[in-house]
């Protein structure tokens, strides 16, 4: 491997130094996916039994109703007893990385030919370091002669498991209607 003639390091193959880069921010993301599946699996299931399906940890409550009866045409008081699915009331923090831009300035010092030989040559590089310089006129500037100038843009697609998982809980939300005696009417004193 070449060595910096400017003393900034030791060179990288461009490459590995990019690559390098890429590879962490999918990590991250690798990280923070396994932590919304344990999420996933600590709130919205219920401890797993060996040999038995896992079943969904459910919020249960009642509610009454009051509808009109179709066989009687009367105006009915319902006690519901609504189960719903906990993962559909809760906001999974499912954070992603949607774009990532990497911006390198980078120092060529040296190439070398690739393993084959009219491939494309291997190019080492280190952290690009801006110098000012006089110009002939006297005038200073900033000297980024043999500087690469690296722009990288990521992007994911939005995750579909989530959402048929969202979905096939969506369908499994429960109601049990248990028809409660009619109210009866408050019946006001004569002045």
């Amino acid at each position: 491997m070449p060595d910096d003639p400017q003393g900034r390091g030791e060179a990288k193959l461009i490459e590995h130094l990019v690559g390098s880069v890429l590879s962490s921010i999918v990590k991250a993301q690798g990280l923070a996916a396994s932590q919304l599946v344990d999420m996933v699996e600590r709130v919205g299931f219920e401890a797993p039994s060996p040999g038995v399906p896992r079943k969904v940890r459910t919020f249960t409550f009642d509610f009454f109703r009051t509808e009109v009866d179709p066989t009687t045409n009367q105006v009915v008081r319902n006690k519901i007893t609504a189960s719903v699915p906990l993962l559909t009331l809760i906001n999974l923090p499912s954070i992603s990385i949607q774009e990532a831009t990497i911006d390198m300035d980078l120092q060529l010092v040296a190439h070398e030919p690739g393993a084959k030989s009219e491939g494309p040559l291997n190019l080492w590089v280190v952290p690009a370091r801006k110098q000012l310089v006089r110009t002939p006129d006297q005038a200073l500037a900033l000297d980024a002669a043999g500087t690469i100038k690296l722009h990288v843009v990521m992007r994911q697609e939005s995750p579909l498991g989530l959402d048929k998982i969202q979905s096939l809980l969506d369908s499994g939300s429960e109601e049990s209607p248990s028809p409660q005696a009619p109210p009866t009417p408050a019946v006001l004193p004569n002045p």
